[in-house]
């Protein structure tokens, strides 16, 4: 579990943000002061919720409560959707200004980049120091979740490996969406290759 504090480069000055409260993980909003977080209590008693914080005025919004949170929350380039991994398989993609809107594939634990046009992301499939293959997987459809207990249906998207399925020790999309930079096992050069369009 983790705080947020604040720190003034010029006094070194350093404050506690949202004193006493602590979070599982956070996501910043590009060009803003806003950070997507995915608060716990620090008994670990209450179920993980998904906030939306304003870090310059301590303001948050709960958007919605978790069924369940493996890490890798991330925040798409325009800032309107989320993803994290409920577990050690599946991944679930909210939309922050309806996050009862939802989908979640099954695709296995890894790290993961959003494409451009957020329609799909770039999965190393490993845990995130570890090597593994590059593949795409799609975003399917968001939609409102069910109600009454019902769980949140699950899908098996079909994986478009990239090179062949050679293993890859760590990748980035470039900020501008035109290249993918990997470095591949053994190696300590990094290669960059433009990033099609589909």
């Amino acid at each position: 579990l983790y705080g947020f504090h604040s720190t003034r480069y010029n006094t070194g000055h350093s404050e506690s943000l949202f004193a006493g409260r602590t979070f599982l993980a956070a996501a910043w909003l590009t060009k803003t002061d806003e950070a997507i977080a995915v608060e716990r209590d620090r008994n670990l008693t209450g179920p993980p919720r998904l906030q939306r914080l304003q870090l310059v005025t301590e303001i948050d919004t709960e958007l919605t409560e978790l069924d369940g949170f493996g890490g890798g929350l991330s925040v798409s380039p325009s800032g309107t959707k989320a993803a994290y991994f409920v577990d050690h398989e599946v991944l679930d993609f909210r939309d922050l200004a309806a996050p009862s809107r939802v989908a979640r594939v099954r695709v296995g634990i890894g790290s993961y980049h959003w494409a451009p046009d957020e329609k799909r992301v770039l999965l190393k499939r490993a845990s995130e120091k570890k090597s593994g293959d590059l593949v795409w997987v799609d975003i399917p459809p968001l939609a409102e979740a069910p109600t009454g207990g019902t769980a949140i249906p699950v899908s098996q998207p079909d994986l478009a490996p990239l090179f062949h399925g050679l293993t890859i020790r760590d990748f980035r999309i470039s900020p501008d969406g035109r290249f993918l930079a990997v470095i591949t096992v053994g190696k300590h050069n990094l290669i960059l290759y433009p990033l099609s369009a589909r």
